[in-house]
């Protein structure tokens, strides 16, 4: 499990492990952490991210959504194509990502 920050994106110490990853072929996914710093979050402890995301405003979903297309983004730009994973069609090629909020358990 790669753990990436959605407030800072990949850090240059976590495009390194992604390297290494890639470089092994080593199957992973990534927990895209602190969802709960999205504007407005209602925290839903230990819910599943979905169930969580069904109770946010709608511009608390669009913040953690324009930050995820970023991160999406930043990971394309390292080889790799990354998809949230209740949408990944393919998990066997494209990495999947979980939202999380280890502060309220969300997505764990």
């Amino acid at each position: 499990v790669l753990v990436v920050d959605l407030v800072h994106g990949l850090e240059p110490q976590t495009i390194e492990s992604l390297q290494l990853l890639k470089q092994k072929r080593c199957p992973f996914l990534v927990a895209l952490n602190k969802v709960d710093r999205c504007y407005g979050w209602v925290p839903c402890p230990n819910a599943t991210i979905q169930e969580a995301l069904a109770k946010q405003p709608q511009y608390t979903v669009d913040e953690l959504n324009d930050r995820w297309r970023t991160i999406q983004g930043e990971i394309a730009a390292q080889g790799l194509n990354a998809e949230l994973f209740y949408n990944n069609k393919n998990p066997r090629k494209v990495v999947s990502v979980v939202p999380t909020s280890a502060l309220s358990g969300e997505g764990i």
